[in-house]
């Protein structure tokens, strides 16, 4: 017999989804609203926005990007092919002219468009960025689009410089931007720091930080899980699993 090992209900984090939420009526509403959800690992950051995905579906655009942990070199652009994918597929036979006159740019993060190969030295990273804005925006005059960047403590340079200026392109637009990070694993002086300082004095970004569920909440979870538990086994549970 398999035991379940993940609870098809959302325990504890009500108000953080509240947050979320509110984030994205303020997007829709024109303001910036973007998110960061930090924590340490495995607090529950991708099961937060995994539900905030579900329950938003429906109205809106969701796109999601990993950024991946490939050593002391991290992937350039590594979120940004899966993003740009999702937008793609949602514009369908619009999503060439959106792009606008940039658009070759999109072969060097999806090679399935190039039809010729690509010369490099004549796409500009700021003809990049802009083709980028143009198909969010594009999308978003649609329906709401929420961007869900998970991992960006092991975001390269250039997947931060991209999300610096969409971030500013795109704040009045109906975008809704979701970054997940472990803020313990954020290098002082590191690039993602100062990314997120920067986002955060120009007020483009809020912050939500997860803390470890409560006993009740464990309750409630444990009770999902595996059915009633009493306060001894409770106990020996929080304490082992900290």
């Amino acid at each position: 017999m398999s035991l379940a090992t993940t609870s098809a209900a959302m325990v504890g984090r009500d108000a953080e989804l509240a947050v979320l939420h509110e984030a994205l009526r303020s997007a829709v509403e024109g303001e910036s609203a973007s998110v960061l959800v930090g924590g340490e690992a495995g607090i529950g950051k991708s099961r937060l926005t995994a539900e905030f995905r579900r329950r938003v579906a429906p109205d809106a655009t969701v796109l999601t990007g990993w950024c991946l942990d490939y050593g002391s070199t991290p992937a350039p652009y590594g979120p940004l092919p899966a993003i740009l994918r999702g937008v793609l597929d949602e514009l369908g036979d619009r999503a060439d002219d959106a792009a606008g006159p940039g658009r070759d740019a999109l072969q060097l993060l999806l090679p399935e468009r190039a039809v010729a190969p690509v010369d490099r030295s004549a796409i500009r990273p700021e003809g990049l960025r802009e083709t980028i804005a143009n198909l969010l925006e594009a999308a978003s005059a649609i329906r709401p689009v929420v961007v869900i960047v998970e991992d960006l403590h092991w975001a390269d340079a250039a997947t931060l410089s991209m999300l610096s200026f969409l971030l500013r392109a795109l704040a009045t637009r109906p975008v809704l931007f979701l970054l997940t990070c472990r803020i313990d694993e954020v290098r002082r002086g590191g690039a993602v720091r100062s990314f997120l300082a920067e986002a955060e004095r120009a007020r483009l970004l809020d912050r939500i930080m997860l803390n470890r569920l409560d006993a009740l909440a464990v309750r409630d979870l444990v009770q999902a899980l595996r059915g009633p538990v009493d306060d001894a086994g409770l106990a020996r549970l929080m304490e082992r699993s900290e």
